[in-house]
């Protein structure tokens, strides 16, 4: 019992010194874990770098702060001085100075199907389909065919913001050929099934047709590969642009045919023989 005594004596001895303390308080409060000069993207939250502050007597203290904001090379970019000043309820106070980089460092975030299936009708100069957001600033949006081979067409998309970050996006667009009004009065006998006849003819037309071309295994954007045929020029910038050589296996191709663009402007489409 008189070690409890005791230790609710010191603590109560404690407590009313540091209230005698307290009556005449000249310890300034100070700032914990101060950032002087952080570097924050341009859309975290400010109160993440604000510091806090405390007091040896106070259990609240007032802070109050001015600053000065000088811009960047591009809106979203810019830095801030603030100058704090922290005052307890005894006019002790503490001042200090922060300088918060915002920086715009992420790019435009580019969202669409990797591949879409369309009317062949589609006007493909207006129609993009795909869109673009930054978390800062406004984008410009633009997309360019880069290739059109068969009856694909491979866009691709550019997103910059106003401080020049850049996203890519590469999209495949199948153009499918709207089937013409058919007339009533027609017999039904007269219908036929394309498949079956492209699976007969399959490798016949392939071997006819592609005698002038080469089979290059095309790299899509969304990791998978496609057989097409191009013109002997158009090999090399394939093989930069990370294509091989020869025709995909049965794994890595995602379509179920191959493409050809012919020289007189034309392009085919081959259904894969199994």
């Amino acid at each position: 019992m008189a070690k409890k005594i005791k230790i609710l004596t010191l603590a109560l001895l404690s407590t009313l010194l540091t209230s005698a303390q307290c009556e005449n308080d000249t310890i300034n409060p100070w700032f914990v874990n101060f950032q002087s000069e952080p570097t924050i993207e341009c859309d975290d939250n400010l109160l993440d770098v604000f510091p806090q502050v405390y007091d040896n007597c106070d259990s609240t203290v007032d802070v109050i702060w001015y600053e000065e904001v000088t811009y960047g090379d591009c809106p979203s970019v810019l830095n801030i001085t603030r100058y704090y000043r922290a005052f307890d309820d005894g006019g002790n106070q503490v001042i200090e100075t922060q300088v918060i980089h915002i920086v715009d460092e992420t790019p435009p975030t580019i969202t669409g199907e990797q591949y879409l299936e369309i009317p062949d009708s589609t006007n493909l100069i207006i129609t993009p389909f795909a869109t673009a957001i930054d978390n800062c600033s406004s984008v410009t949006f633009t997309y360019t065919d880069t290739e059109v081979s068969g009856d694909n067409v491979i866009r691709l998309y550019m997103a910059i913001d106003e401080c020049g970050n850049i996203s890519t996006f590469e999209q495949i667009l199948h153009l499918y050929q709207t089937p013409p009004d058919k007339d009533e009065d027609d017999d039904d006998d007269d219908d036929y099934d394309d498949d079956e006849d492209e699976d007969d003819d399959c490798e016949d037309d392939e071997e006819d047709n592609n005698n002038d071309r080469v089979a290059i295994c095309h790299h899509l954007g969304n990791g998978g590969w496609i057989t097409i045929y191009v013109a002997q020029q158009a090999v090399p910038a394939h093989l930069n642009h990370g294509d091989y050589l020869g025709p995909c296996n049965e794994i890595d191709q995602i379509l179920p045919y191959t493409l050809e663009k012919l020289p007189n402007g034309e392009v085919k489409k081959y259904k894969r023989c199994k």
